[in-house]
């Protein structure tokens, strides 16, 4: 991993050759569903004609729960829909996975940045936006449920890095910050604040003058930025969820979270760890366990 002078997270070189590239996990969770969940393949297939990031996205987040012996299973209904993945970890908290993937080119119009690789400097805003519309349109999915439901929005782009890295969870965690400069009296000098009006915030809003929680249904959203070999994760916790994730589940994964209820008017969020930087995790295939080529 190498970090630039601006802070931002690129990819560096691997000490090791990666185990898989992320054509080859699409390939084997592909071969997965054809075992395992035939009617799933059907479907699969067809989105990744249609929808290629999604379905990669899909494969790659299955790989990776199974990396992390998070044991998840195809829970989404071919005919009635819901959330993707099940897990089930051996002594674990049981938890449900939702994966959606961001629309490269909507990405580019909103942040400024053409998903491709250019030596000329140029500026960019981040995507605050398309990331509350997702929690937005999931959020339903989730309601009926009594586990723990984790939100993963997913980005293939050459900005993934910086546009799903830790300031897009602050700004998501509290909408994008406003500076407010109060007038002074009797030319006496006034210090400025910094203020948010909740707009883009995942679960926030304001209720006349109160702030209260909105989409309880999700306990959690993981950004995750996809390169070719490897993936790069931060998240989000709900303050006040309807059933609340044990973010250890997803140990080395920086968490923001938020001081709940909050006090003196003032949003407080920290980080879980002291000094947060995207997790990162190198791509593997999906292979078959014996109970599966049993057909069990």
């Amino acid at each position: 991993m190498k970090e630039g002078e601006d802070g931002l997270w690129t990819p560096g070189q691997p000490p090791y050759l990666p185990k898989a590239t992320i054509e080859e996990v699409t390939k084997s969770y592909a071969n997965f569903l054809d075992v395992c969940h035939p009617n799933h393949h059907r479907l699969f297939i067809a989105r990744l004609a249609v929808n290629p990031d999604a379905a990669k996205a899909e494969a790659v987040v299955f790989s990776w729960l199974r990396q992390r012996r998070l044991e998840p299973q195809v829970a989404e209904s071919p005919s009635v829909g819901g959330p993707d993945f099940l897990c089930v970890p051996n002594g674990g908290q049981p938890l449900l996975v939702e994966v959606t993937a961001l629309n490269r080119e909507a990405v580019g119009r909103r942040s400024g940045w053409p998903d491709e690789l250019s030596k000329s400097a140029h500026s960019f805003g981040m995507i605050t936006p398309n990331l509350w519309s997702k929690a937005r349109v999931k959020a339903p999915q989730f309601r009926a449920a009594d586990v723990p439901r984790v939100l993963i929005v997913c980005l293939t782009h050459v900005g993934a890095g910086a546009l799903l890295g830790t300031l897009a969870a602050e700004w998501l965690m509290m909408s994008e910050p406003k500076i407010v400069w109060p007038l002074a009296e009797h030319g006496e000098p006034v210090p400025s604040e910094s203020v948010t009006d909740l707009k883009n915030a995942a679960f926030l809003r304001f209720e006349g003058d109160r702030i209260v929680t909105v989409r309880c249904s999700i306990s959690a959203i993981l950004l995750v930025a996809l390169w070719d070999d490897q993936l790069t994760t931060v998240g989000l916790l709900h303050p006040d969820p309807a059933v609340p994730l044990d973010y250890a589940s997803f140990g080395g994964v920086p968490f923001l979270r938020l001081e709940w209820p909050i006090s003196e008017g003032r949003l407080r969020a920290e980080w879980v760890v002291t000094h947060p930087k995207p997790s990162r995790s190198y791509y593997t295939m999906v292979s078959l366990t014996n109970t599966e080529l049993r057909g069990k």
